[in-house]
């Protein structure tokens, strides 16, 4: 017979402790009240650490709602930002709303408290959506990678088209729910006990054996962390190798030097780009992959408890910085984005700035431009007038600004 564990524990004769009392050396009402007191605390990490957590998790939250709910605003105020391209911004920018929404309150709940009180179905729906989220987002990313590639490197006039963007966002959303749907069936909330005293509840993954767990996570890992890495940092290598060769193919001097110090910012940028990837993802899944190997659920972890939630806790924090740092990558080094952003600043340093940055566009802007006589031959560097501001900010499979489909 199984006994919860409450204040009326402690006064019950219904249950039977005789096992209990026989093997422990001390009475079975001491033994009571320390897993009673136990089970009262429900920490599982000290109150400064707590409070600092929960103070970096509010922080995170805030900003990451406020930036993404922004770039969404900044793209949906205008028609003339309705772009294919920009879909994969306003994608992302809902997939690291949800994670901020779902996947850090939730999850700061699980490191903090050992007991789960939210009931079996939104153990078995929060990891779901936290695990399909974080798989959009990362999907997003290599998309918007992939989409640069084949517009600057392979020049492909369809890359970019709107039913094109549509059906990937499309493929990103399935593959990351079925992707997820294995925490759907193995989370469930199951009772644990000590020697027949029920201590609390716990939502955990239960899974048909241990092999199955580890393969699963190993998956994740490959789908999650280690294939994207790979093809963004492979993608924007490319980019970059492209435009180098494009600058030193000029024939001008003062303009092949210009854009070779161009470019060389801009590979900067690409390389940031793809290591802020892979240090935001990689810390987590490597650390989902080692607790699984070297902590089976029926061994006891060589490391306490409030070491492992501590690392775990750092791990999902750097993950989810990314709810704030890809609005900067994504939105604000994005030309138009950020100039439509600047436009709703009415002050006057923001007006200065403003009226600078027009006039470098009206001046002279670097385009890409395709050989109208051959399809493969090779890409000329061209300096054009200012166009109308609804056609910078549409842009064009054959004449795209680098600034704005670099960044």
């Amino acid at each position: 017979m199984l006994c919860s564990l409450n204040e009326d524990t402690l006064q019950s004769e219904k249950c039977d402790f005789l096992e209990l009392n026989k093997t422990l050396n001390f009475s079975v009402k001491e033994a009571l009240n320390i897993l009673f007191e136990y089970r009262k605390s429900g920490r599982n990490l000290n109150e400064t650490i707590e409070t600092i957590l929960i103070v970096i998790y509010s922080l995170l939250i805030g900003f990451g709602v406020c930036a993404n709910l922004l770039v969404c605003f900044v793209v949906g105020r205008k028609s003339q930002m309705h772009t294919p391209r920009n879909l994969y911004i306003v994608n992302l920018s809902i997939s690291d709303m949800t994670m901020c929404v779902i996947c850090m309150p939730f999850t700061l709940i699980t490191i903090l408290r050992r007991e789960w009180r939210l009931g079996s179905l939104l153990c078995k729906l929060v990891p779901t959506l936290q695990g399909t989220n974080i798989m959009i987002s990362i999907g997003t990313i290599t998309m918007i990678a992939l989409d640069r590639y084949y517009t600057i490197v392979r020049r492909h006039k369809q890359a970019s088209t709107r039913g094109n963007v549509i059906m990937c966002i499309v493929s990103v959303w399935l593959f990351s729910i079925v992707a997820s749907l294995p925490l759907a069936y193995y989370q469930v909330v199951e009772s644990l006990s000590f020697h027949k005293v029920i201590l609390y509840d716990a939502c955990i993954e239960k899974w048909p054996s241990h092999n199955v767990r580890i393969g699963y996570t190993v998956c994740i890992l490959l789908v999650q962390t280690v294939i994207p890495s790979t093809v963004v940092s492979i993608v924007h290598a490319k980019i970059a190798s492209h435009l180098h060769q494009h600058a030193n193919s000029q024939t001008n001097e003062q303009r092949a030097r210009r854009e070779l110090i161009r470019n060389k910012k801009t590979t900067m940028l690409l390389l940031g780009v793809a290591i802020l990837f892979l240090v935001s993802w990689l810390p987590l899944s490597l650390f989902s992959l080692l607790a699984d190997i070297l902590y089976p659920p029926e061994s006891a972890p060589k490391v306490s408890l409030e070491k492992l939630y501590l690392i775990l806790a750092v791990c999902h924090i750097i993950a989810m910085s990314s709810a704030v740092s890809n609005p900067i990558v994504y939105g604000w080094m994005n030309a138009n984005i950020r100039f439509e952003f600047l436009q709703l600043c009415s002050s006057r340093c923001t007006n200065n700035y403003l009226n600078k940055i027009t006039d470098d566009h009206t001046t002279t802007k670097t385009v890409l431009a395709t050989s109208s006589r051959k399809k493969s031959g090779p890409i000329t560097m061209q300096m054009k007038s200012e166009k109308s501001k609804s056609e910078r900010s549409m842009g064009s499979p054959t004449d795209i600004h680098i600034d704005s489909c670099m960044l």
